[in-house]
């Protein structure tokens, strides 16, 4: 599964834009002085919004992702971003100085944010709004038809199946608040080497540890070999699509 830089930087873009849309969008309604990522990752979220507001806090709990954060934002000469790294759970939000700290408060894709408790906490830190992005599905064809043909027996996991969306978009409507929904669908079509790397990508995704075997992986391979094309590569497509909530803290 290899990607050159110009489709890196290509996918890279379009996957921080409704994050710059967001940004833009807060900062011409009202003024947004002050960002907060949960979750951050590599940070390229955080980047995004450091191009529009004043300051940007990132918090992660792995320092892998911090570290590369750091290393993408003096890439881009952004001095406006600070890496923050912590457990969100046991994050003292008074010590810190978090209450009400932040215009906008920005979750996306993490398990930092997945219950009551949690969303309840992110919301303490803003001031103003919050958004949190999640997956409502996501399929990918080369997947279910290896499955299909190979393994019919087996029930594929549905990953990302939107119940955290739907579970939170139901708490914040009976907390009384009017959380505003968009949606994005997204199509991509890539065409794979199907390698010992990208071997390791779909026994995850397609199988339950206990069905990991050595038996499995051969059989996938073979599978994969056998339908590869002329020039070495095999096509995956995926259809996926990401849900947006976004609500003011105080709009109730």
């Amino acid at each position: 599964m290899k990607w050159d830089a110009k489709q890196y930087l290509k996918f890279e873009a379009e996957r921080t834009q409704p994050a710059r849309d967001l940004a833009a969008r807060v900062t011409l309604e009202e003024e947004c002085r002050k960002a907060l990522d949960i979750g951050c990752g590599p940070g390229r979220f955080a980047a995004a919004f450091a191009s529009r507001v004043r300051f940007v806090t990132a918090l992660d709990i792995s320092g892998e992702m911090i570290a590369q954060g750091k290393e993408y934002a003096k890439s881009l000469g952004l001095t406006n971003l600070q890496f923050h790294l912590c457990d969100f759970d046991t994050l003292d939000l008074k010590k810190e100085g978090f209450k009400r700290a932040f215009d906008l408060v920005f979750v996306s894709l993490t398990p930092a944010v997945r219950s009551h408790i949690q969303l309840l906490k992110a919301m303490e830190m803003s001031r103003g709004r919050c958004c949190c992005i999640s997956h409502l599905y996501r399929k990918n064809r080369l997947m279910e038809q290896i499955m299909n043909e190979v393994f019919p027996e087996k029930a594929m996991r549905h990953e990302n199946s939107g119940r955290w969306f739907y579970a939170a978009f139901n708490m914040l409507f009976l907390m009384g608040y009017k959380p505003e929904t968009s949606y994005e669908p997204r199509h991509s079509e890539k065409q794979i080497v199907p390698d010992e790397e990208y071997l390791d990508f779909l026994m995850e995704k397609m199988f339950l540890p206990d069905d990991r075997t050595a038996a499995n992986r051969n059989t996938v391979m073979t599978w994969l070999t056998d339908h590869t094309e002329t020039d070495g590569t095999i096509t995956e497509i995926t259809d996926s699509c990401y849900g947006r909530l976004l609500w003011e803290v105080t709009n109730q």
